[in-house]
């Protein structure tokens, strides 16, 4: 498909349907964000541009700004309702959002000190029919967008069935 089709197939799939199909979807999603930030980012470097990919309500985006103020955050997700969301409830100083599809090129390349991949990989692919392909073309995009000495954090899971450890 065109990535203009795809992208709109793929945020179809993704709509969670009224305010308050969001407000709990979100809800739940948020319960544990701030710690899983806590503990994901510690290898962050301390300034510079961080891209959460995949912020959903952007809580996570914000406790992530809250705990590296001297960092910028981009906040980047395929669902516009949840940017919208994200832009009026979770505000700081160093913290934006923005729509798009983590798939592709978001940020001009060797412009992020570090990528947040944390509850959204599984997205990736679940939404693609379990296509690794997705998977590979996401982590190409993202380590081209990374300067000289980049991090990207990843916490989570990819496929349904796979080997019983897997080591990134």
């Amino acid at each position: 498909l065109p990535y203009e089709q795809m992208t709109a197939t793929t945020y179809i799939k993704q709509d969670r349907g009224d305010a308050d199909a969001y407000a709990s979807y979100f809800a739940g999603m948020d319960r544990s964000m701030r710690q899983k930030v806590a503990l994901i980012t510690s290898y962050f470097p301390t300034s510079g541009t961080v891209a959460d990919m995949g912020s959903g309500s952007g809580s996570g985006s914000f406790d992530l700004a809250s705990l590296y103020p001297g960092l910028t955050i981009v906040g980047v997700d395929i669902n516009p309702k949840a940017v919208e969301y994200s832009r009026n409830t979770y505000v700081r100083s160093n913290l934006t959002y923005r729509v798009g599809d983590i798939a592709t090129p978001v940020f001009e390349q060797n412009t992020l000190s570090g990528i947040l991949d944390s509850s959204v990989l599984h997205h990736v692919t679940s939404f693609n029919n379990f296509s690794l392909e997705m998977i590979f073309r996401l982590l190409d995009a993202q380590t081209n967008q990374l300067c000289n000495g980049g991090i990207i954090a990843i916490r989570d899971f990819v496929i349904p069935d796979g080997p019983e450890d897997v080591y990134l």
